[in-house]
């Protein structure tokens, strides 16, 4: 079951970096041809939060299924 619950846990992170990988090879692809960034403050820090979250989910849940022995 723990083999299991990591494997699904893994594949919907994965999905959920892929995605955000994309993004960010966009926003990194208008920043090359345009100079600047086509994201306003608020959605600058909306993204920034979101990327944040992503790496806090994956930390936390992944900490779950490696929990030290003596728990």
């Amino acid at each position: 079951m723990l083999n299991v619950a990591q494997s699904v846990a893994l594949d919907y992170y994965s999905q959920q970096t892929a995605a955000l990988l994309e993004e960010t090879n966009h926003h990194t692809q208008v920043l090359e041809r345009k100079g600047r960034l086509d994201l306003s403050g608020s959605k600058m820090i909306r993204y920034i939060g979101r990327t944040l979250n992503l790496k806090n989910w994956i930390s936390e849940n992944l900490y779950i299924f490696d929990s030290p022995d003596i728990t």
